[in-house]
Parts: structure tokens; sequence; C-alpha cells
């Protein structure tokens, strides 16, 4: 059932649901999404000192396969989505 929902995401075959399923585990040991996040290493790396905040690149921290999966996922969404006759969809 959550696989089946995972693949109405574009980008997100079979196999990739079912990975990712795999790989993260039971949601409900995350109580928020930022753990989530943070168990995937989608998350910036923070240098604090005193008042000055610098954040940088993903935490890389983590998850490797799940966080390749989404991100490779993601990828779909950088451009409109087609419909069934190969033109753009238009929204409304």
């Amino acid at each position: 059932m959550v696989v089946a929902a995972l693949q109405t995401m574009r980008g997100m075959a079979l196999v990739n649901a079912a990975t990712l399923i795999a790989e993260r585990g039971d949601l409900s040991r995350f109580s928020n999404p930022r753990q989530l996040m943070a168990y995937l290493g989608l998350v910036p790396c923070e240098h604090s000192s005193g008042a000055s905040i610098k954040r940088g690149g993903l935490t890389k921290a983590g998850n490797s396969t799940a966080r390749r999966l989404l991100i490779e996922a993601a990828w779909s969404y950088r451009s409109a989505a087609s419909c069934c006759c190969g033109r753009s969809a238009s929204p409304g």
C-alpha cells in the first residue's frame, strides 16, 4: 500500500519505491519530518560561531541509498509534467 502511494510521484517506479521503503524502515519511529530528513542526510550543514551562522550543502550523513533514490526521483520535477499526448500539461 505504501509502495503504491509512492509510485504516484513522478520518478518513483516500483523498484525505487520498494527500495526506499526497505531502506527507510518504519516511519512511526520519526516524530516529525525533520527527523526523517536528518536520517536521510537531506539537511544543510551548518558552521556557526556566536551570532554568525553559515549553511552549506547537504550533510550527506545517514542513509545514502535512500537519499540517492529521492534525489534521482526529484530530477523528474525539473520540467513540467506532460500529458498522454506529449504536450506539457497546463495548470488549471
